[in-house]
């Protein structure tokens, strides 16, 4: 995990990313370093049906074996997979997702995977399963303080700080007030 100076920087650095419209790369660095997991991302794309990319940007995060919270969300992730082949008339994927994606979770609860036989209206499912991966992932204690980026201000101000500490610009003195180097016109 980074330090805390450069767990700062980072931040920056996704900031700058996203005020660039560096948005692949800052969900890549989001997901390399784990600091921040961009929920309206995650969201976007189970709402695309990119689930396989959502798996993806989790794996930065969390595994499938980390915790019942971890399970749950991969778990919802492929609910969401089958119940869109279902809604695409697909029922041979849908099949497949049953064999190949939610088997593995009979091991947690088996049977599980006979649940979804039970969901008459996929529109109301599919919301029902997409609230269930939120409030797993508010819970998840593997997301704590990742669900929000610090505010940047104090950041900045913050990393200005420790960095002219740090190169010994202020030698164990307090260090002084930003000051406006504007002139005034008076």
């Amino acid at each position: 995990m980074a330090t805390d100076p450069d767990r700062g920087i980072l931040f920056l650095i996704l900031h700058y990313l996203d005020q660039q419209n560096l948005s692949e790369t800052a969900r890549s660095l989001e997901c390399e370093t784990g600091l921040y997991f961009n929920m309206s991302y995650f969201e976007e794309m189970l709402n695309c049906c990119a689930y396989n990319e959502a798996e993806s940007y989790l794996c930065g995060f969390t595994d499938i074996h980390d915790n019942l919270y971890s399970t749950k969300i991969y778990f919802g992730i492929r609910k969401l997979k089958f119940l869109e082949a279902l809604a695409d008339g697909e029922r041979e994927i849908a099949r497949e997702v049953v064999e190949n994606d939610i088997e593995i979770f009979s091991e947690y609860n088996p049977g599980s995977h006979r649940l979804l036989s039970s969901y008459k209206n996929l529109k109301e499912a599919r919301k029902v399963v997409m609230a269930n991966i939120k409030r797993c992932i508010n819970a998840n204690p593997l997301f704590e303080g990742k669900l929000t980026l610090p505010p940047l201000p104090t950041t900045l101000q913050r990393l200005y700080t420790e960095a002219m500490a740090g190169r010994g610009f202020f030698n164990g003195r307090e260090v002084p007030p930003a000051t406006c180097r504007r002139e005034s016109n008076d």
